[in-house]
């Protein structure tokens, strides 16, 4: 027979029990599987999800690809940052509406590069890109384009010689780690593209949606934004890219 301080503890066992049961799920956010890109981007929405009331997130690193499929069918909760042209392909998908960062996309090519290189110059080359980027696939050929698993993938690519171009979103450290890494490649000068960046939810979590854009917005004018960004690039500074993958020097995060 159990005795009072045994139907105690089994009494506080099933209280926590019930506690930890009643904890909603956390948020699976979809993210880039480069760490030197994600662990910016992770930093920022952690902020901007806390201000608006949600702290338990779970970043999953997944493909773009995969990540627009799982989005679609409720199996994310939100995705990393992703082009105008990513909603226009997926109009179920929701946008939170505040721009998270103006991204530039970059050429890089053996010397001697261009000043410019054009759309219409990539359209007639072998472009290597990482896959799932929906507004290069939109606006290049497939037969022009060579996917690749990550940024560093597509640089050596390049390297290479399969390819003429890599295409890219690169914030300014990375646009440095780059030039450092690949000393042996040359960056076009005047950039292909710009373009404005956005969180995106999927259809079932549109209830977030007014929280984080008020939180976003808060962020753009108390600098939080800008300040995130800041560090952001000084932590890409710090990395140098490998074949694989990208990973830090003297340093894990």
């Amino acid at each position: 027979m159990l005795n009072i301080r045994q139907l105690l503890l089994l009494a506080l066992a099933a209280v926590f029990a019930n506690a930890k049961a009643a904890e909603p799920a956390p948020l699976r956010i979809g993210s880039l599987e480069d760490p030197v890109v994600a662990v910016p981007v992770q930093r920022l929405l952690s902020e901007a999800y806390a201000r608006a009331g949600q702290r338990n997130l779970q970043f999953v690193p997944l493909p773009l690809r995969r990540a627009a499929l799982m989005l679609k069918q409720g199996e994310l909760d939100g995705d990393f940052l992703r082009t105008q042209a990513f909603f226009d392909a997926n109009p179920a998908v929701l946008r939170v509406k505040v721009s998270m960062r103006n991204l530039t996309y970059w050429a890089h090519a053996k010397p001697p590069c261009a000043r410019a290189v054009t759309l219409e110059v990539l359209a007639g080359s072998q472009v290597s890109y990482q896959m799932g980027a929906v507004v290069l696939e939109a606006l290049l050929p497939a037969s022009s384009l060579v996917p690749s698993a990550s940024m560093a993938d597509a640089l050596q690519r390049v390297r290479s010689g399969s390819v003429r171009y890599s295409l890219m979103p690169m914030a300014p450290g990375m646009v440095t780690a780059v030039e450092r890494r690949f000393p042996d490649l040359c960056r076009v000068r005047l950039p292909v593209l710009s373009l404005d960046m956005y969180h995106a939810l999927a259809p079932h979590q549109a209830a977030l949606l007014p929280g984080l854009e008020a939180a976003l917005t808060s962020m753009q004018r108390d600098g939080s934004l800008a300040r995130h960004w800041a560090d952001g690039d000084r932590f890409q500074e710090d990395w140098t890219a490998e074949p694989k993958a990208m990973r830090p020097r003297g340093r894990r995060n």
